[in-house]
């Protein structure tokens, strides 16, 4: 994986790349802002390289980006997923794209679909013992489908496993979740 300068250098690791998304870093290193360059398409998202900003840069860097016409979103390193919502809502995960929307259409693995005027609500959940989080959604009729899920072996397997432990690891859970109750129109609710 290569570290490149600034947006121009991002730009260029994108140029000739099938289905490039920019994402962001969840959390910060070293206090900066990573965006890196992915190749998308059927399989895991491949990462060619990253490049820091300063916090204040961020927002400059992304319009350039954009401007551009590059897809950008955001990465968790701790699960791999990476997601946009530049062009509907589209999320891969080590098995490729895991999430997406077409139309009024939510996909989400195995080929299953809901239509947003089925959704009631979505919610970013994490059970009991911290080892499930993940993203659930509540239709009208009163069931509901995780749409995406992570289960964490250090939730269950560390002694001193925290709180503060489970919001750095979930964090992409209550993005995720934010985004596909912004697509449906419906309530999104925090319950990690």
């Amino acid at each position: 994986m290569t570290e490149v300068v600034g947006v121009a250098g991002l730009l260029e690791l994108a140029a000739g790349v099938d289905e490039p998304v920019i994402g962001w870093k969840l959390d910060r290193w070293k206090g900066l802002e990573v965006a890196a360059v992915y190749r998308t398409g059927d399989g895991a998202p491949e990462r060619l390289g990253w490049a820091a900003f300063e916090p204040a840069e961020r927002g400059a860097a992304e319009a350039g980006l954009r401007q551009a016409g590059l897809a950008v979103g955001d990465y968790d390193d701790n699960t791999g997923f990476l997601w946009t919502s530049d062009a509907g809502l589209v999320v891969w995960g080590d098995d490729g794209r895991v999430l997406h929307t077409e139309g009024t259409l939510l996909h989400w693995r195995h080929g299953r679909t809901i239509d947003r005027t089925d959704i009631a609500r979505v919610t970013a959940y994490v059970a009991d013992d911290h080892v499930d989080r993940g993203v659930r959604v509540e239709l009208r009729g009163g069931a509901a489908h995780d749409v995406l899920f992570d289960l964490s072996t250090a939730a269950g397997a560390l002694i001193g496993y925290s709180r503060n432990d489970l919001l750095f690891d979930s964090g992409w859970a209550v993005q995720v979740g934010a985004a596909v109750a912004g697509w449906a129109g419906v309530p999104f609710e925090d319950r990690i």
